[in-house]
């Protein structure tokens, strides 16, 4: 079994939903809100996903569906975040902050999936 669909056999179904605003301990809105803000990256992580399917993969059977089923998490991530700000509301200089990222990481020229990688070790997890 390769390390792509070992990866991908312990991946768990899950559904985004709907949230209520629970309480924030003082002192920690700014925080929340950049972290919040910075799901405008949910979706060009996609979109790089994407890009990198059309580039050079690794020869392994398993690679193909494991970012294909990235592709689909990156969709569920981005609603579970909204469903969050929904709830919490947003702060315009996090979000303004949160774009200058985004493009930040838009205009790199590394490969899309290394970019991810990146991406999803460094600020998601």
């Amino acid at each position: 079994m390769s390390k792509y669909t070992q990866i991908a056999s312990r991946k768990r179904t899950w559904t985004p939903v709907a949230v209520t605003a629970g309480e924030l301990k003082p002192g920690a809105e700014e925080t929340i809100f950049r972290c919040l803000a910075l799901r405008t990256l949910e979706l060009p992580v996609k979109e790089m996903l994407a890009q990198g399917l059309e580039r050079h993969l690794p020869d392994d059977p398993g690679v193909l569906p494991a970012l294909q089923s990235n592709m689909a998490d990156e969709d569920k991530h981005d609603l579970a975040l909204s469903y969050i700000v929904d709830a919490h509301g947003t702060d315009p200089k996090a979000e303004l902050e949160a774009v200058r990222i985004r493009q930040a990481w838009l205009d790199l020229p590394e490969h899309p999936i290394l970019k991810t990688a990146i991406l999803e070790r460094s600020v998601f997890f």
